[in-house]
């Protein structure tokens, strides 16, 4: 039997760094499920959910007012790019030396529909992380990729503590993780790998 304390905000639950790896399989099993999660990462909380739920990815859109356009993902491993994307052997090299890190990369796809089509805005790239922090490790188990995206409304600055989330947003996801780790406070450096020249895209 699983014991969990926690703080109910209408359908929020509230949970430490150290309930989730105490209980990691339960944690698992609802990232596989439908479940959105606001958690940390090492640039700036971020929140998300397994890509392959339409409506948990959907809800993340409500909930950031945001309009169409990519949201990035944490990928499990650096494996996945061999599997589903276009990289070319130099750029491979490029991705493994800064991730996990605050790095994240524009690839292109082998095949489109390999994420929900909401996630790339229907093109054939996807934006791609792994931060480098302990919640990026659990993703890793559940061999999919998660959804990474700032805790704001769209076009308002992002979120740094649980605190400062707007309860539209908190009120709303299923699971808040509250964690003393360490942020960078600024996001991710954005970084086009769909041609041989790399394009810097965010700093």
């Amino acid at each position: 039997m699983i014991l969990i304390t926690y703080i109910t905000l209408k359908n929020t639950t509230i949970i430490t760094k150290q309930e989730v790896l105490d209980n990691k399989e339960f944690y698992i099993n609802e990232i596989k499920s439908w479940k959105v999660f606001i958690y940390p990462t090492d640039t700036v909380l971020g929140i998300g959910c397994d890509i392959l739920f339409d409506e948990s990815v959907e809800r993340i859109f409500q909930l950031k007012h945001r309009e169409n356009k990519p949201l990035l993902v944490i990928i499990p491993e650096l494996e996945w790019i061999d599997k589903n994307c276009n990289v070319s052997e130099k750029n491979k090299e490029f991705i493994a030396e800064k991730l996990p890190g605050a790095y994240s990369f524009i690839v292109e796809l082998k095949d489109s529909a390999t994420v929900n089509q909401r996630v790339t805005n229907n093109s054939n790239t996807l934006w791609i992380r792994i931060p480098d922090n302990w919640f990026a490790e659990i993703i890793a188990e559940t061999d999919n990729p998660f959804i990474s995206t700032s805790v704001n409304i769209s076009g308002q600055p992002s979120c740094l503590k649980i605190e400062d989330i707007p309860e539209e947003i908190l009120s709303w996801v299923d699971y808040v993780i509250q964690s003393d780790d360490e942020f960078l406070w600024r996001s991710s450096r954005l970084i086009d790998m769909t041609t041989d020249e790399m394009k810097v895209l965010r700093q």
